[in-house]
């Protein structure tokens, strides 16, 4: 009888040993309500609570590679308090929490990047998989898998992070003076952050000029442009290609933003969205070619996340000029019997100027026997009268309104 109570004893005492573990009993991604987990943007803070039983030597191995997707990374060093860590693969880092006996909080940061807005827009769920290996107070080895999903109760972050998005909403051409070649404008273009609660670092503008115009003066925000940083990345027949790179220093130069360096849509209030006004001077120097493709993109690691691109073409006139020919009533010699002087007037009657008038003067059987060219004059308004070259047929003019 005294042998079997020692067996009883013993059993008892291998299940009192196996009695260590541990759970995690809260999960708290970044605030979806703050631009913290922002694609490209601040590392982020995950809290994770941890309730242990005897757990000891405990270490975790987090893997946050979403079925091998490589969106997230972890911050080295970030997970604490720790014991030590092997963060040589910042997308499964094993970590040493040491030993728990109760209720422990722990906290580690991550970022985000360009691969995961593919992964999100193709319906993947953000989910860390947390495997826990550790040994109870006897030494014997146990091990515990968690994961942040709605399966287990708790909730992925997909909620929690943030995707920039540029909006370049428009531009206003100021009204042309003249509606002259050779005139200059103002255009304004507005660039807008309007990822609702996201906030950027730096963002790259890349304006391409084309052929049919000049452009200087360039300002954000009534600022110039320092010319060394607005730099020529390519010329040709077709555009003059521009780029400028704004990070959290041109941020504060340039007074975007609310202060704190940072490009953002601060709430889910569109109407919080900041934005910048780029203004620039315009000079149409042709009629052709005259558009202009304003470019915005954003990204990190050397990939860009985003473009957004929207082209303005010069200023349409608003005022346009008309151009009315009257001619004065002449009676007609018979033929061989002299000649007559036939007048016409040519009047504009619009509100802007005609450019480079063009005369040209033909008879109805093609060709110009019948006109003495020593006759043929123009005078505009009270001016001169001005020979007409005859050679060409044909002679730019100014015509004024």
């Amino acid at each position: 009888m005294q042998k079997i109570t020692s067996l009883l004893f013993c059993l008892c005492c291998l299940v009192s040993l196996s009695n260590a573990q541990i759970v995690v009993t809260s999960f708290v991604p970044p605030d979806n309500s703050q631009p913290e987990l922002v694609i490209c943007g601040a590392p982020a803070t995950f809290t994770m609570e941890i309730v242990g039983n005897e757990a000891e030597n405990i270490v975790l191995d987090l893997d946050m590679t979403f079925n091998g997707m490589t969106g997230i990374e972890y911050i080295p060093g970030s997970f604490m308090p720790q014991i030590n860590e092997d963060a040589s693969n910042l997308q499964q880092p094993s970590i040493g929490l040491g030993d728990v006996d109760g209720t422990q909080i722990f906290t580690f940061e991550a970022v985000v990047d360009c691969e995961m807005i593919g992964y999100l827009e193709g319906g993947g769920l953000a989910i860390f998989d947390f495997e826990f290996a550790y040994q109870d107070t006897a030494g014997m080895s146990f091990s515990y898998n968690f994961q942040n999903s709605s399966a287990n109760g708790f909730q992925e972050f997909n909620n929690s992070i943030r995707i920039p998005n540029i909006a370049i909403i428009g531009g206003t051409n100021t009204a042309y003076v003249a509606d002259d070649l050779g005139e200059m404008y103002t255009r304004e273009v507005r660039i807008e952050q309007s990822g609702l609660v996201s906030s950027l670092e730096e963002l790259v503008l890349e304006i391409s000029y084309g052929a049919g115009v000049s452009v200087t003066d360039q300002q954000i925000n009534g600022i110039p442009v320092d010319p060394a940083d607005f730099v020529l990345v390519s010329s040709g027949t077709v555009a003059d290609v521009y780029q400028l790179t704004l990070d959290m220093a041109d941020f504060a130069t340039y007074n975007i933003g609310d202060g704190d360096n940072l490009f953002e849509s601060p709430t889910v209030d569109p109407a919080d969205n900041e934005f910048f006004i780029w203004s620039e001077k315009v000079t149409i120097e042709d009629c052709e070619a005259r558009g202009t493709l304003f470019e915005a993109s954003w990204g990190c690691n050397g990939e860009d996340c985003n473009t957004t691109d929207t082209q303005f073409d010069a200023a349409l006139s608003t005022n346009p000029p008309n151009i009315v020919v009257t001619r004065q009533t002449r009676a007609y010699p018979a033929c061989f019997e002299g000649a007559t002087l036939h007048t016409y007037t040519i009047e504009n009657t619009g509100t802007g100027y005609a450019t480079n008038l063009l005369f040209r003067i033909r008879t109805e059987n093609q060709n110009y026997s019948g006109l003495d060219a020593s006759t043929m004059t123009y005078q505009i308004g009270t001016g001169a009268v001005q020979s007409f070259d005859v050679n060409e047929l044909s002679n730019p003019v100014n015509l004024p309104a």
